[in-house]
């Protein structure tokens, strides 16, 4: 909208990354941006009520973002579509839930997952601690002034609550979802935090403070990304501080398994000329060995392949899933060990 019809570099830019992040974010990316589209457009409508040139602008950029996503949508459009209903309020989506829907207990047990998982403990007291802070410094902060910095605020209220609002109702309770509002917090918890140390006027004072708020962070980093520091926990109740569990990124793996060989030695015992597809199905699917890996070297190598993971738990009646499950493959891979153990292809 603020592009002018894309001769503003700076608005171009932007405009970019967030066709971007749309791109990234999939069927996401409505969720995570419509709050601040409307509100956007809004105040645009409160400089100029020319409804002819709103609709030009904001036609001219839809337009183009869809000629971009088309590429890949277009062609997998149902898919995407079937996907989504499942996820969300399908049979897929029951599969990652915490109870009824509105219940206050799966409401509370949610909320616990995103304290814990999705934000930290951490960041969401020092949120809190610096919202209270802001407020009550509010008359003698020098800069930003809360009257500047509602517009700023608004925009990122709207990107981070709406979300979280639809997610706490959803059927649907993975708490990754949520990871695309993590800048919209930090910025909300960065601002607060110098609104709330920006009345001192001894800059050493605040710069110590601010080096202070940051040890906690710094060390959790430290220690889930390059296991440079003892395994140490800190847990208040089911609130958990520090823990190697909760980082969404680990260091690297001594080894990796070995996905690309796998699919080449699956395209060299193929027979030739095949155009069916061959299933091969994952018996232990984990983070670091899954279907949706060896599908994207599947499909770089142009295999007619198709990998399918399972997770299967040992039961009363595990020989018949077995035989269930074989009957929907070619193949079956079976890995063993930890992480990075032996894998086995066996032809059904």
């Amino acid at each position: 909208v603020k592009s002018q019809y894309f001769t503003n570099t700076r608005y171009n830019i932007w405009l970019g990354v967030i066709g971007g992040l749309g791109l990234l974010l999939k069927t996401l990316f409505p969720l995570y941006i419509i709050v601040p589209a409307i509100v956007s457009l809004l105040r645009r409508l409160e400089r100029s009520d020319d409804w002819q040139q709103l609709v030009r602008d904001v036609g001219l950029m839809v337009i183009l973002a869809y000629s971009i996503a088309s590429v890949w949508y277009l062609g997998n459009l149902t898919t995407v579509v079937g996907f989504l209903f499942s996820r969300s309020i399908g049979g897929a989506a029951k599969d990652y839930g915490l109870g009824p829907v509105f219940s206050l207990r799966t409401v509370a047990a949610y909320w616990q997952q995103v304290v814990n998982l999705a934000f930290g403990v951490y960041p969401v007291a020092l949120l809190v601690v610096a919202g209270m802070g802001a407020f009550v410094t509010r008359h003698a902060a020098n800069f930003p002034t809360w009257r500047q910095a509602r517009s700023s605020l608004g925009l990122l209220c709207g990107w981070l609550l709406f979300p979280l609002l639809v997610a706490t109702f959803s059927a649907n309770k993975e708490v990754r979802f949520i990871l695309p509002a993590l800048p919209a917090f930090a910025a909300i918890t960065a601002w607060l935090t110098y609104q709330a140390l920006s009345w001192h006027k001894i800059v050493g004072w605040r710069a110590f403070t601010a080096t202070l708020v940051m040890l906690v962070p710094f060390y959790a980093y430290l220690h889930t990304s390059f296991d440079v520091l003892p395994p140490n926990r800190l847990a208040v109740g089911s609130l958990v501080v520090l823990g190697r569990p909760l980082g969404n990124a680990g260091p690297p793996a001594a080894e990796v398994w070995p996905h690309e060989r796998i699919v080449e030695w699956l395209s060299e015992h193929l027979a030739r000329g095949r155009t069916a597809s061959t299933r091969v199905l994952i018996l232990a699917s984990t983070p670091y060995f899954n279907s949706d890996t060896l599908n994207y070297y599947g499909e770089k190598s142009r295999a007619p392949l198709s990998f399918l993971g399972t997770y299967l738990a040992v039961s009363d009646n595990f020989p018949e899933a077995v035989t269930q499950l074989v009957a929907l493959a070619d193949y079956l891979l079976i890995k063993d060990g930890g992480d990075q153990g032996d894998f086995f292809l066996v032809r059904h």
